[in-house]
């Protein structure tokens, strides 16, 4: 979904998409212009990690027993500080993020570039992402509340998250069907 977007946006006069992958290893997609790919420079530690609680390191037990909550962007510093290289290596103007954890990371994306665009596409239904993103709930919401607008997939999704950010469009999955005449 995320390429077949990209590549038909890329069509546009004046319109440049680069993607960056949270893997450093692997790209899950095909990309007509590799060029445009930017890999992380190390594995992000916040990502599956964070759904196993045995997996969790010593501080984020810590966090968890005296807030409640931890801070995901510390976990995610990696993350953050390769975007926001990219925002001024390639002058992005409007960046799309599409998980949890890229979305609490909005606040601080913003503070450095507060003029950059920022959507946050939500892919999940709202049950789903409020199950991965319990342990950091309050970072989720700052960061929703944040981006400049969201995109749903459901009416369900659209009616949640306008609680907290009333610039939300809804779109339907895209379908390629090919050009078969």
């Amino acid at each position: 979904m995320v390429n077949f977007v990209g590549e038909h946006l890329g069509t546009r006069e004046g319109i440049k998409v680069y993607y960056y992958s949270v893997s450093p290893t692997r790209i899950m997609w095909h990309f007509k212009n590799i060029n445009q790919v930017f890999m992380a420079k190390s594995s992000s530690s916040a990502l599956p990690v964070v759904l196993a609680r045995k997996g969790l390191s010593v501080y984020r037990r810590i966090d968890l027993f005296f807030r409640h909550e931890y801070n995901v962007n510390i976990f995610q510093h990696q993350f953050i500080r390769d975007v926001n290289q990219l925002i001024m290596k390639a002058g992005i103007d409007t960046l799309i993020l599409t998980s949890g954890y890229q979305f609490a990371a909005i606040p601080e994306i913003k503070k450095k570039y507060p003029n950059v665009r920022v959507i946050a596409w939500i892919h999940e239904s709202y049950k789903t992402i409020n199950t991965v993103t319990q342990e950091f709930h309050d970072y989720l919401v700052a960061g929703i509340r944040g981006a400049d607008e969201l995109v749903c997939l459901t009416e369900n999704s659209v009616h949640y998250f306008s609680k907290w950010n009333t610039h939300i469009s809804l779109i339907h999955n895209a379908i390629d069907l090919g050009n078969n005449g």
